[in-house]
């Protein structure tokens, strides 16, 4: 058997020197397409309208969303393919 990583995510730090859109827009005009990371479960509107809502916190849950992609991930890619995504990243400046 081999492993298949299902998402390979990545989370922009606070400090980068640009936004999670603006990342994302730069990599797709390279031809890399991304997802964001899933919608925190606490903010899900299927969640909230079957009434499971809370008044707390939840800043990592929220910090990840608003900071976390997904690259390319698959057991087709190959060594070139991930060079190249990791090479746009680093060119990019994120």
């Amino acid at each position: 058997a081999k492993n298949v990583y299902w998402m390979f995510g990545v989370v922009l730090k606070d400090s980068a020197p640009c936004t999670l859109t603006e990342l994302r827009s730069k990599l797709q005009n390279q031809g890399i397409d991304t997802r964001r990371f899933f919608f925190p479960l606490h903010r899900q509107p299927a969640l909230l309208s079957l009434g499971f809502k809370t008044n707390t916190p939840h800043p990592v849950a929220d910090r990840l969303w608003k900071n976390g992609l997904y690259l390319p991930s698959s057991s087709g890619l190959t060594n070139d393919q991930m060079d190249y995504v990791s090479r746009v990243i680093h060119e990019v400046g994120a």
